[in-house]
């Protein structure tokens, strides 16, 4: 654990000591970095806890709960996105603030405006397409190992002698169904 630790602290190190007068710039490029990135986390995330296919339907946030999880998750979208082009935010508004009009400032302003159109697709995509119906397989191969690990159970005791199991079905742990044993 410790080498792990050192291995992520070095590089740390190592620049801070040789742009001692740049850490506050590199420290809001990381942050602003990370606050770009979360959405790609975040919005998958609020996908799938709402989803019944994904986590169960006893589990799944529905009514205000999934609302309130689709706004925060696209209010993080929004402010991230206006933090990539605003002034202060750390992208694109810091770099082309001081630039005069030029080539390489049109660029930025193509790149940004791509970047831009993805971010929105990216999480529009992610929210609005269906889950993929594999979890159907995985819930099977779940219930599948249930009932083999049930009939090990029923079939031998501690002692080694047969013994029966009285449960004629059992709720799946993927999604609370019962399921015939």
């Amino acid at each position: 654990a410790i080498m792990t630790r050192l291995l992520a602290i070095a590089p740390c190190c190592i620049v801070s000591i040789l742009m001692p007068h740049q850490l506050n710039q590199l420290v809001n490029i990381v942050n602003s970095s990370l606050s770009l990135l979360l959405p790609f986390a975040f919005t998958p995330l609020v996908k799938y806890a709402c989803s019944p296919e994904v986590v169960g339907q006893r589990h799944a946030s529905v009514g205000y709960e999934k609302l309130f999880l689709y706004s925060f998750a696209f209010t993080v979208y929004a402010i991230n996105a206006y933090s990539l082009s605003a002034d202060g935010g750390g992208f694109f508004g810091n770099w082309k603030a001081d630039m005069p009009p030029s080539t390489n400032k049109n660029l930025l302003t193509a790149l940004e405006i791509f970047l831009q159109l993805f971010y929105a697709w990216w999480n529009l995509d992610c929210i609005l397409s269906p889950v993929d119906d594999s979890t159907e397989l995985v819930h099977e191969i779940m219930v599948q190992q249930q009932q083999e690990g049930d009939e090990e159970k029923a079939t031998t005791s501690e002692d080694g002698s047969e013994a029966t199991s009285g449960a004629t079905e059992k709720d799946c742990l993927m999604c609370g169904t019962s399921t015939a044993l």
